[in-house]
């Protein structure tokens, strides 16, 4: 059972050394679950290709008014989320939408960015001058050293 106050003889600080094999084997765990996902993402685009062999769900794309040469894995993945998402699932919804390039968040994100920067724009006037001044460092006008 934990103590009350916590022990801080346990709270050692890392020294460079140990900081240093802490990051270098967090920074290849992290390439190794990029590899992975990357991967996964190929193999789902490959998958998303090919036709779909499964009767059941191309008589479900068939009767949704898809051709016969859109019945694709992917388009049976897209169906699945459509249907989803109609039925009121909130994670196929905010799926739909990002697909659909519609994140309802990235487009308040955009419009308050937009605001900002209207802000920001009447707060500055566009025919001021900017006026740099530079420390006097010893050289005179030519580049040179003063003599």
């Amino acid at each position: 059972m934990a103590t009350k106050g916590g022990r801080p003889e346990n709270l050692k600080p890392a020294t460079k050394e140990t900081a240093k094999e802490r990051g270098r084997a967090g920074g290849i765990a992290s390439g190794k679950a990029k590899r992975r996902r990357k991967t996964v993402r190929e193999v789902l685009k490959l998958l998303c290709g090919l036709p779909c062999t499964d009767r059941t769900i191309k008589r479900r794309m068939m009767a949704a008014g898809l051709d016969d040469s859109d019945l694709t894995n992917g388009a049976a993945l897209a169906l699945a989320i459509y249907k989803g998402a109609a039925g009121g699932s909130p994670a196929l919804i905010k799926q739909a939408l990002e697909l659909l390039g519609e994140e309802p968040y990235l487009k308040l994100k955009e419009k308050e960015l937009r605001a900002r920067q209207k802000e920001t724009d009447a707060e500055r006037p566009h025919d001021s001058v900017i006026r740099v001044y530079l420390p006097d460092n010893g050289r005179d006008e030519r580049g040179g050293m003063d003599d």
